[in-house]
């Protein structure tokens, strides 16, 4: 059961759509989608309510839509959403809602997109399938073409008898087919190298996994096991490793090799993790995501990572390949 609800939590985290579940009106879930719509960390969305988010305006209509879920007979509602960003602009969303039961408690799970975001993604798929299929009929009918008239000219020639003056006549043929050849291919690797064709290339393309890892773990025993993890996510992922956090920091200073992100697990030897934070900030280091692994969270890590704008998510252990290959991807 529980890996099911493991699985469940990885495919709504990984959802372009904004998802939040509410017990009442306060928030116990929401996906990293749902915090880039409106610019907020997960630690100040989590266990506040949704009212706090919304314009004084709708927060009566909120109320009458609540409601009329409630008493509907499929508990279900759809609905245009104002939400207040953390930039305090308002940002309509669409939300779609049904009131579930699980262990005799009542929650309510909402799906939210931004129409505007969407329609331009939407827009921009279309324009770039409208330049694939342009691409498409460039290689198989332009390039095409000058290829059947060399093969065909080629077919006509007399090689019994290489005097034949329709040879000389052929010849011609095959040079100005030649030349046609050379005309399509030249506009191809023109289409091809071009950066907006590139750039529409990349819509379809994976994200890359970051390419340098710090790992600062005062444990040798956790460091290894964490090192391992990775290595079998991307064996070619380049781990820099640290026990002693003062000495990832002077690394850091140096800003030789830069990582692409920070995994920290300290414990009170040197320094913890939100004083490694707090000297990164003072040295005005240049912006690395950094991740703190936990065996639980309590209400003091949250209130700290609130305060740390290098800090990203926290990591529950035990470390896994499923978790690590979250973190990289997002």
């Amino acid at each position: 059961m529980i890996e099911d609800l493991q699985i469940f939590r990885s495919v709504l985290d990984q959802s372009p759509e904004g998802v939040v579940v509410f017990n009442g009106d306060t928030i116990v879930y929401c996906n990293q989608s749902f915090c880039d719509q409106l610019g907020y960390h997960k630690l100040e969305l989590l266990q506040h309510p949704i009212t706090g988010f919304l314009p004084l305006s709708f927060q009566l209509k909120h109320n009458q839509i609540i409601e009329q879920q409630n008493q509907s007979k499929n508990k279900e509602a759809y609905y245009e959403k104002p939400l207040l960003s953390k930039e305090g602009k308002i940002i309509w969303l669409n939300a779609v809602s049904k009131v579930i039961v699980m262990n005799e408690v009542v929650y309510r799970v909402s799906f939210y997109r931004n129409e505007l975001d969407y329609k331009a993604q939407k827009e921009q798929l279309m324009e770039s399938t409208k330049r694939i299929n342009e691409y498409s009929f460039l290689t198989s009918h332009k390039l095409r073409h000058p290829i059947a008239n060399i093969l065909g000219l080629i077919n006509l020639f007399d090689t019994e008898n290489l005097a034949n003056p329709e040879n000389r006549s052929l010849f011609e043929y095959l040079k100005q087919a030649s030349f046609q050849l050379n005309e399509v291919v030249h506009e191809l690797n023109q289409t091809l190298h071009s950066k907006k064709f590139q750039d529409e290339l990349n819509i379809f393309r994976k994200p890359d996994f970051p390419k340098i890892v710090m790992l600062i773990d005062d444990d040798s025993i956790n460091l290894f096991i964490t090192k391992s993890v990775i290595n079998r996510v991307d064996p070619k992922m380049r781990v820099v490793t640290f026990n002693n956090p003062k000495e990832a920091l002077q690394y850091l200073i140096e800003g030789k090799d830069m990582p692409d992100l920070i995994l920290l697990d300290l414990g009170l030897r040197w320094m913890n993790e939100w004083d490694f934070l707090t000297s990164l900030e003072s040295h005005q280091i240049h912006k690395i995501p950094c991740y703190v692994f936990r065996n639980f969270i309590d209400m003091a890590d949250k209130a700290n990572a609130r305060n740390h704008s290098y800090f990203k998510d926290f990591i529950l252990k035990p470390v896994t390949t499923d978790k690590l290959n979250l973190v990289f991807n997002s």
